[in-house]
């Protein structure tokens, strides 16, 4: 307590130190706002909560910094984890490119055989799919482990492949192992050219990349899984979502690993009132960049004509379809502008502060606050609620230490909710 108190007493003492600490919590909270105005987006237009919003924001930082590695400009991260997280998002959905894809996934491998072929031929399928199923896994297993063998986890990928392609979506398993050996092939020649040799992790790598892409070209994550749940209870949405934020979390940990990482940009630092107060100039590039994306977006729902489809789909989806709206392409959209925005506001922070793939629920819970805090279509509130959780997080690590700023996040939450549950118990005792 002593320290807490003291910590307290210095604020008064030397009033510049809450100069720093508002102008870093405003920095950071801008981010903040940025990442809660794609889920106000997709809560209230779509009505789904997305528990992922946050692993959307630690995905785009991974796309920059994965950049960086490769070469490319440090700020040229933000508009390449834009496109990419809109791809994943869903941004092929409605399109030609998308529409042929999902009919190749479709094929039946026994239905075009014909079913009067009988049960012998069905029998010649799964055998030889069980064959190529054992072939790949000792091929992923001698490229891995330098041996052939089984395991337990090998005999049951053999034997889901051997009865997946046959009776489920072959043309499915079709495309996914096309884009995992050209995945590979593309991966090896590269070691190859860089390092002499092939790495122990390179089907591995490119499996993981296989499914993102396959997943892309089937429409993303909207078409395979957020459209299914829409019309859905709030369970089902959030029972949906947080299993994505599992799978994005783990995907990121298989192919990025489990440490921290972060772009550091050549830039220095301002500092004002004999040193008290540093400013990076990184923060003040992140602070602008997220503020020019958010001028956009806004000019975008505002004066675009798929702007205003979906500011009419959120009022009333029925009056929407009926003045002749394709409502399933307005959330199609929508969802993909959230991962977009997510994708931009995490290669910002990755410029910023630290990523790590199972850092995405701060993230997700910063935006839940924000979002109840502000309420829906209020980008107003929405922007000063973000830059109020940033400064008060930075308050509030200052006074308590930094370990419990994420705790700050947590208990903002449930101040929120009990704030808006008095409120509710008030309009019934009105109203009754």
């Amino acid at each position: 307590m002593d320290q807490i108190f003291g910590n307290i007493s210095l604020l008064f003492e030397f009033p510049v130190v809450n100069v720093k600490i508002i102008l870093d919590g405003l920095m950071i909270g801008a981010i903040f706002a940025l990442a809660a105005y794609g889920l106000a987006l997709v809560w209230g237009v779509m009505n789904v909560k997305n528990l992922a919003q946050g692993d959307f924001v630690i995905l785009g930082g991974y796309v920059a910094w994965y950049a960086t590695q490769k070469g490319m400009p440090a700020l040229l991260g933000v508009p390449l984890a834009f496109f990419v997280l809109w791809l994943i998002g869903g941004g092929l959905n409605g399109t030609k490119a998308h529409g042929y894809f999902t009919s190749l996934a479709n094929i039946s491998l026994l239905n075009r055989m014909g079913v009067e072929e009988g049960r012998k031929r069905q029998a010649i399928v799964v055998a030889a799919s069980l064959a190529i199923a054992v072939a790949i896994v000792q091929l992923i297993g001698y490229w891995n482990y330098g041996g052939l063998g089984f395991t337990a986890p090998m005999i049951v990928m053999c034997l889901l492949i051997a009865l997946l392609v046959p009776f489920a979506r072959g043309g499915l398993w079709l495309l996914f192992v096309v884009v995992w050996l050209a995945s590979s092939l593309l991966f090896g020649v590269g070691q190859l050219l860089t390092i002499g040799e092939f790495s122990g992790t390179l089907f591995r790598d490119a499996g993981v990349l296989a499914v993102i892409v396959t997943i892309i070209l089937l429409g993303g994550i909207y078409s395979l899984i957020i459209s299914r749940v829409i019309e859905r209870d709030l369970f089902t949405s959030l029972l949906a979502t947080f299993g994505i934020a599992i799978m994005l979390a783990q995907l990121m940990n298989l192919l990025f690993g489990s440490d921290t990482q972060s772009v550091k940009l050549p830039y220095e630092t301002l500092y004002f009132f004999d040193g008290m107060v540093d400013v990076p100039i990184a923060k003040l590039i992140g602070v602008v960049m997220a503020g020019g994306l958010a001028i956009a977006v806004v000019s975008f729902m505002k004066y675009s004509r798929m702007g205003q489809a979906i500011r009419a789909t959120s009022q009333d989806p029925r009056a929407a379809r009926v003045l002749g709206i394709d409502t399933e392409k307005v959330y199609a959209f929508t969802f993909s502008l959230n991962a977009a925005i997510c994708g931009a506001a995490g290669a910002i922070i990755v410029m910023v502060w630290l990523i790590q793939p199972f850092y995405g629920i701060a993230y997700s819970i910063r935006s839940f606050v924000i979002v109840t805090a502000a309420g829906l279509g209020n980008l107003p509130g929405v922007i000063a609620a973000g830059l109020g959780i940033g400064v008060l997080e930075q308050y509030g690590a200052h006074i308590f230490g930094i370990g419990y700023q994420q705790a700050i996040a947590v208990l903002l939450l449930l101040v929120v909710l009990i704030i808006r549950l008095i409120q509710q118990q008030r309009m019934r005792q009105v109203l009754a």
